[in-house]
């Protein structure tokens, strides 16, 4: 019983990825987005498959099928878990957000803002995590250029950054401000 849990889990985390992944996803970014084995990973898309929930396409993608429980399934997996924990999953696996970090205040996010299909589906799956959650963390979710200008000139969210455990950091934002910027805001500890 104990096993058929652990897999169920899994496929819900499944579903999350591939809401965010329009264009679907391969087997080894689904595996690295989870922090899964491979192997879990393939045996969950083979029930999901089986079952008509989703759909192996070309060069070995995995997309969502357009099956009329798909929406509900979506948003059953967005709520059953821990939000932020789905919101983990679901911004590690977002193509259009290419930073993100965490802290005990919720997430600050760095987002390309050209592809409206990848925003729609953040927009959508957050809205329902956060719907009548009061655990949801907020999320701070800012145009990858205008989060690098703030980290410039708002100390304060620089210090948040520099502070936050990165859950993401891709291609070549680099909104982590470096650390001779942090010297300027983040008092040294022999002082």
């Amino acid at each position: 019983m104990g096993s058929r849990l652990a897999l169920a889990s899994h496929l819900f985390d499944i579903v999350l990825v591939l809401s965010q992944r329009p264009g679907g996803a391969r087997l080894a970014e689904i595996s690295a987005v989870l922090d899964l084995a491979p192997s879990s990973v393939q045996s969950g898309l083979r029930t999901l498959t089986v079952n008509g929930l989703v759909v192996r396409g070309a060069r070995a993608t995995y997309s969502l099928a357009p099956h009329p429980a798909i929406d509900a399934l979506v948003a059953f997996a967005a709520r059953r878990a821990d939000p932020g924990e789905a919101t983990l999953v679901v911004l590690r696996s977002n193509e259009g957000v290419v930073f993100a970090c965490r802290d005990e205040g919720g997430f600050v996010v760095a987002e390309r803002m050209a592809d409206d299909r990848t925003r729609a589906a953040l927009d959508r799956v957050l809205g329902t995590i956060a719907a009548d959650r009061s655990d949801a963390p907020p999320v701070l979710r800012f145009a990858d250029d205008q989060l690098r200008r703030l980290l410039r000139s708002a100390l304060g969210l620089r210090a948040r950054v520099g502070q936050a455990t990165v859950v993401k950091a891709a291609g070549t934002a680099r909104p982590r401000p470096r650390r001779d910027e942090l010297a300027a805001v983040v008092p040294s500890r022999s002082a």
